[in-house]
């Protein structure tokens, strides 16, 4: 395989609006240039492919279909796809310039890894904040897969087609496609999360997942019935139940993922003596909401000694 392999980019886009631009820049913009970007526009109405309309650049390609979803979008990409490696881009989110040359560099270093994911901070309206650094190697990957989690945020992996040809995005999920992939894919070979923040994710409230939050709980017991159903277990050992989505509290369905988050930013920054940074993190996310003591959480993870912090974590599993 030759040193500089193309890579493969895929972008499923579904009114994406004005964040298209954002997204398909910080890929044009990669410090690693021997990429194909394939943008698959998965029915969109609201004319954002055509905010890109002025960007020339003779690396991307533009596939269109009826909405099908995200995973058939990507699965549409794959008939198509040239690179001996490939990443996604999700078009609301952005990529570190040096991304896909870090990404390819730790896989070029170790040939068995099937995936190599990054780490990622959140941007909320103008507001870029909660960076994670915390390196995850193959070992730990398993034990997170073998407990039906996942490493990373889905959208940050690079793939080696050699390893994971053949597989495709499950079409009957509307949501959790991603987080699926990436459990079929840990289950059958090595993969590891770099110590390196290299994506942006949005958080954005008109998104599926937070507008109902009774359809993500769903989405995760079908996700880990799926699993079971592969690793010959028994589901109902492995069920997930969820409480009841605050009546008071009506914004805590829509952060969901963002505390635990900031829970796990603030922990990254301390490992590396970046005590304000961590500081920072933990009192941006209780200028969120305040009244709500939940949003509390990363700043007390700020002031509390890590080990204390891993001790009680240790303690609360073992029950």
């Amino acid at each position: 395989m030759s040193s500089t392999p193309l890579i493969s980019v895929l972008m499923p886009v579904y009114n994406a609006g004005n964040y298209l631009v954002e997204a398909v820049e910080s890929i044009i913009k990669q410090t690693y240039t021997n990429l194909e970007i394939i943008i698959i526009n998965d029915g969109s109405t609201d004319g954002c492919l055509e905010t890109i309309a002025d960007i020339k650049d003779q690396r991307i390609r533009v596939l269109h279909q009826d909405n099908q979803g995200k995973a058939a979008a990507l699965n549409h990409a794959f008939e198509h796809l040239k690179g001996d490696y490939f990443v996604i881009q999700d078009a609301d989110d952005s990529s570190y310039p040096e991304r896909i040359e870090q990404q390819l560099a730790c896989m070029q270093q170790h040939p068995e890894l099937a995936a190599v994911y990054i780490r990622h901070d959140l941007i909320l309206g103008d507001k870029q904040f909660a960076p994670n650094f915390a390196q995850i190697n193959a070992k730990e990957c398993k034990v997170l897969i073998d407990a039906f989690k996942i490493p990373a945020h889905d959208a940050t992996g690079m793939y080696k087609l050699s390893l994971i040809d053949g597989m495709r995005f499950d079409k009957s999920l509307r949501i959790g496609q991603g987080v699926d992939f990436v459990l079929r894919v840990g289950e059958k070979h090595p993969i590891m999360c770099l110590g390196a923040c290299l994506y942006t994710y949005r958080i954005n409230y008109n998104s599926t997942i937070r507008q109902d939050v009774n359809k993500n709980n769903l989405s995760v017991n079908i996700i880990r019935e799926k699993a079971c159903e592969r690793r010959g277990l028994d589901f109902e050992l492995f069920r997930v139940t969820f409480a009841k989505p605050s009546t008071v509290f009506k914004h805590r369905g829509g952060d969901t993922h963002i505390i635990p988050h900031c829970m796990e930013s603030v922990m990254s920054l301390k490992d590396r003596h970046q005590w304000m940074q961590a500081l920072s993190v933990g009192w941006q996310c209780c200028l969120l909401h305040p009244l709500d003591v939940y949003y509390y959480k990363p700043l007390i993870y700020a002031l509390i000694p890590n080990k204390l912090i891993d001790k009680y974590r240790e303690c609360k599993n073992n029950r």
